[in-house]
Formats: structure tokens, sequence, C-alpha cells
């Protein structure tokens, strides 16, 4: 919600900082342009054009940022589930009750577990039960 009314902030600002910035950037880049003119541009450049682009950008920044924290909160939950389940079952995991724990499709938390099993030199093996049994040695 937070994030839906971030953006409509930013398209509000924008719509209103960059006409104004350029506008008045090139009236007072125009060398036909009055001397009292180009005082009123950089005036209104200074007071109706930076602000709501300066305010815009620093939503945008804001904005990337938290969806960056998200994404990094996010893997450290899964790292904090997978290695809950293998310290509860001896070091095995499977992919359905780490999809069901992490709350992830099944695809992705095969995925994950094929990407853990590499990194940490893990095992597998298929059995009838519980499909692939994944063995970590901790």
């Amino acid at each position: 919600m937070m994030n839906a009314i971030k953006k409509i902030l930013i398209g509000f600002f924008l719509i209103i900082g960059l006409p104004i910035t350029f506008l008045t950037l090139f009236q007072i880049i125009d060398s036909n342009t009055a001397q009292d003119d180009r005082e009123g541009a950089i005036a209104a450049l200074f007071i109706l054009g930076l602000p709501p682009t300066g305010i815009a950008t620093y939503l945008i920044l804001d904005l990337k940022h938290n969806q960056r924290n998200n994404v990094d909160k996010n893997k450290i939950d899964k790292e904090q589930i997978f290695l809950q389940i293998l310290a509860e079952n001896e070091g095995e995991i499977t992919v359905l009750k780490f999809a069901l724990q992490a709350q992830l499709p099944v695809e992705k938390a095969k995925e994950y577990l094929d990407n853990k099993a590499q990194e940490l030199n893990g095992d597998f093996s298929v059995n009838d039960q519980a499909g692939i049994v994944y063995k970590f040695y901790i």
C-alpha cells in the first residue's frame, strides 16, 4: 500500500517539477532572454522546479532502498528456515517441507535446495514417501 502511494507521489511531483525545470532552464540558457526574465526563470527554477523534482528523486531512491531491503530480508528468512529444518531433522530436508515452511512454490524450493546442495556439498536421494531428500552434513 505504501509503495503504491509513493509511486503516485513520484508521478505527481515529476509531472509538476520536470516541465518547470526544463522550461526555466531553456529560458535561462536562451541568449535572447532579457535579464529580468532570466532572473525570474532562476527564481521559478529554485522555487517551483527543483523542489518537486528533488522530492520525487528522494522518493525513487527510498523506494529502491526499501525493495533492496525486502529482498535481503527474504534471503535471510529463507536461510533461517533452511537452517532450522536442518537442525531439527539431523541435516535432512525435503523439497515439500522447505516449500511449506518458506511459503515458496515447489519449483522455487527445489531450485533453492539444489543451489544449497551444490554450495554446501550436500547429497540427495529419492524415496517413495518424501520424494527428494537432501542430506547436509552439519
